[in-house]
């Protein structure tokens, strides 16, 4: 089972302070009943009560609540067959800049989520191909092995954030090696690293590095992102500034990804509107030799429905149970106490 949603499971955090606080009112009613009459008074007193009652509905309703929060994390049930499928594509990986200068606004409304919608806008172009995901600031991380999960994909490009990665900077070298372990070993099908970027204090010889994707038949295209007058970097409290108190522009470094790009014989391109660069790109792709990657099909059942009607049919019980003894109903005995 998948979840689509996962982030709603943090709500689950609400289930405790719910519980301790029908534990503290149970207690409090049990101190105040007691105050005022011992236990077999009380039994009489109140012929009608019931604890089992209280506790069940208590019960139903953490259980609906429960069942909410699963609905809304959407479950899926992924089913995988292995089909015949003619559709062409190729294996990519999309190398993304993370670094705090991504978060300059030179380009709407940043560079980075100019460049999420620029990739995404590609994956659309993609849907054939494998992809995979690597995220990059001072170190480079794995964010999405090479798959044909196209959605998955775009999720993990849409929550890439410069938070992700505590060490700053720009460690495109890592982020190139880390990108040439995933290819597979077909020679039928094209390949290519597409890495966005501002290209600012980048560390390592990643020249070196796109060399060695061009001698393996990988292809190396940079997307420069940004503009060469430079925008600053927006902090919480204002702007990223030196230790002499100036404000930092954060300017984009084309030559260098026009080196990287020529080292691994791919192109270096750049744009301020997505659908036109993204056009751009699926284009060089489409030079690329195409072959069939994707030899299954898969298909996702949302499940979450089912955890719905548990809640409505938990909320209807729970509503129909009374916290006190119905007489019509008192001789079959469900609830003892």
């Amino acid at each position: 089972m998948y979840f689509a949603s996962p982030e709603y499971f943090y709500l689950l955090f609400l289930v405790l302070p719910l519980l301790l606080w029908a534990q503290w009112g149970y207690r409090l009613r049990r101190r105040s009943q007691r105050a005022f009459a011992e236990v077999p008074l009380l039994k009489t007193l109140k012929p009608e009560a019931s604890t089992i009652r209280r506790l069940v509905r208590n019960g139903l309703l953490l259980l609906a609540i429960v069942s909410i929060v699963l609905m809304l994390a959407r479950p899926q049930l992924q089913e995988r067959k292995e089909t015949p499928n003619e559709a062409k594509g190729i294996e990519a990986m999309i190398a993304l800049d993370i670094s705090n200068s991504m978060l300059a606004e030179d380009l709407s409304p940043n560079r980075l989520q100019f460049a999420k919608k620029t990739i995404h806008r590609l994956l659309d172009h993609l849907l054939e191909s494998k992809i995979g995901v690597v995220v990059f600031a001072g170190n480079a991380y794995m964010q999405l092995p090479i798959t044909t999960d196209i959605t998955m994909a775009k999720k993990f490009v849409e929550d890439a954030h410069p938070e992700m990665l505590s060490n700053q900077g720009t460690a495109i070298a890592s982020a190139l090696n880390l990108s040439l372990g995933s290819f597979s070993s077909r020679r039928d099908v094209g390949k290519a690293i597409i890495l966005f970027t501002d290209g600012e204090n980048h560390e390592g010889d990643a020249l070196a590095v796109a060399q060695k994707a061009k001698d393996q038949g990988i292809k190396v295209y940079t997307i420069a992102v940004g503009s060469e007058e430079g925008a600053p970097i927006p902090l919480e409290d204002g702007y990223l500034k030196d230790g002499e108190g100036r404000v930092v522009l954060s300017k984009s470094n084309p030559t260098m990804c026009k080196e990287i790009a020529e080292a691994g014989g791919g192109e270096m391109l750049s744009g301020k509107n997505v659908s036109t660069l993204s056009s751009k790109i699926h284009d060089e792709l489409k030079k690329l030799p195409q072959a069939v990657v994707n030899a299954s099909s898969e298909s996702k059942h949302e499940l979450f429905g089912w955890f719905a009607l548990v809640a409505i049919v938990a909320l209807i019980v729970m509503e129909c149970i009374m916290l006190r003894k119905n007489r019509i109903f008192a001789k079959l005995k469900l609830f003892d106490r």
